[in-house]
């Protein structure tokens, strides 16, 4: 079937208040300059593979517009502040932002069924929203053209059925997550306001996990990121963070793989309802993290009734010791005073149900120093 194309441009004019296509129809659209406007009470329909370009327009829609399988191109040179996406919010099929030098912006929250594709240009979620359901997709995504917010509170997000996932990229949102478990219906949001990480802020984006089945299970995630997003931090010194969606305190993944020229962190982590981001390590040096990390041991492991808990002590310094269950909860915890030097904590475990726990080692500021899986 030949695809129809429908373009205006801010020099068009239209008397009929009912435009009719071949493969679809547009009814009841009132042109303004340099504005499409689909008033309260009218609607666009569209019949099939209809592509309609909006040269240097904006789109404002207040009636109803019906997608079916089209297709909405954004294009020309004109800023945002005269070309944006506003009204009461659209559902789009497929939109396509091809602008020469400018951006797009939102001024309401929209969904895509399909595909939000990147030709050239940049979005502004400008503190809205962009529902991608669970079929839509960014499309081309690259450092020069993508999603961002000059607004707080600007989120893409993606629901995904995620059972025992392998490299699975929910939207193209750029986190990736591999587990042999069944996390069920998963939503995924990606935010770009700075979190901040223990009085510091972090880079431009974050994500958002809300697992559909409850409880933590192992994981592998990759933690794509863009140069533009670094927001003044340098890139040696990024660290992956996390916490509980539930918690304020943020974690560092000391185990965590950095890959600078793919720009991206990878590590293996347990995954419960949790935000991710990067930021600035701003705990123990290089050096410090390297010998509580090599010296980090629980034995016997699995346990009995016993078990000893060894770390290397960088300091003369408080340390909090937790034990942590699969549902995120604290479940035995310990203030200790560490001496420079291989240090040994015995703790009671006949206490435990049978299970997979994980032991954490934080500081006084509460940045983690490490962690160990512990099976009963």
């Amino acid at each position: 079937m030949k695809m129809e194309t429908l373009k205006f441009n801010r020099l068009s004019r239209y008397s009929q208040r009912k435009l009719l296509i071949f493969f679809g129809f547009i009814a009841f659209i009132i042109p303004s300059q340099g504005q499409l406007i689909i008033e309260n009470g009218s609607s666009m329909v569209c019949d099939g593979t209809v592509q309609i370009v909006m040269d240097d327009l904006a789109w404002i829609q207040e009636g109803n517009f019906l997608a079916a399988d089209s297709k909405v191109i954004f294009t020309g040179d004109l800023p945002a502040s005269q070309v944006y996406v506003g009204g009461t919010g659209t559902t789009f099929y497929d939109i396509e932002l091809s602008k020469s030098s400018q951006d797009l912006a939102l001024q309401s929250s929209i969904e895509v069924v399909h595909e939000l594709i990147f030709i050239q240009g940049k979005l502004d979620l400008n503190g809205n929203q962009v529902d991608l359901g669970n079929t839509g997709s960014l499309i081309g995504e690259t450092e020069a053209k993508r999603a961002f917010s000059s607004q707080a509170g600007g989120l893409i997000f993606r629901m995904d059925m995620l059972n025992s996932p392998n490299m699975a990229n929910p939207g193209s949102l750029g986190l990736t997550i591999s587990s042999p478990a069944n996390l069920g219906m998963t939503l995924v949001s990606r935010g770009h306001d700075p979190q901040d990480i223990n009085g510091q802020d972090g880079i431009l984006r974050y994500y958002d996990l809300m697992l559909g089945n409850a409880g933590a299970a192992e994981a592998s995630i990759e933690f794509q990121y863009f140069d533009a997003e670094l927001n003044g931090i340098s890139e040696d010194s990024l660290e992956l963070f996390s916490r509980l969606n539930n918690s304020m305190t943020w974690d560092p993944n000391t185990n965590a793989n950095q890959d600078s020229i793919q720009d991206l962190f990878s590590a293996s982590v347990f995954l419960n309802d949790t935000r991710w981001t990067l930021g600035k390590n701003v705990g123990l040096n290089v050096l410090e993290v390297e010998k509580v990390i090599a010296g980090l041991k629980i034995y016997p492991n699995p346990v009995g009734e016993m078990a000893y808990v060894e770390w290397y002590g960088v300091g003369n310094s408080n340390v909090y010791i937790e034990l942590i269950d699969v549902a995120g909860r604290i479940v035995w915890e310990r203030k200790y005073f560490s001496k420079e030097g291989v240090q040994t904590l015995p703790f009671e475990t006949s206490f435990l149900p049978k299970g997979t726990y994980q032991l954490v080692i934080r500081t006084d500021n509460n940045t983690l120093i490490g962690r160990k899986r512990l099976v009963k």
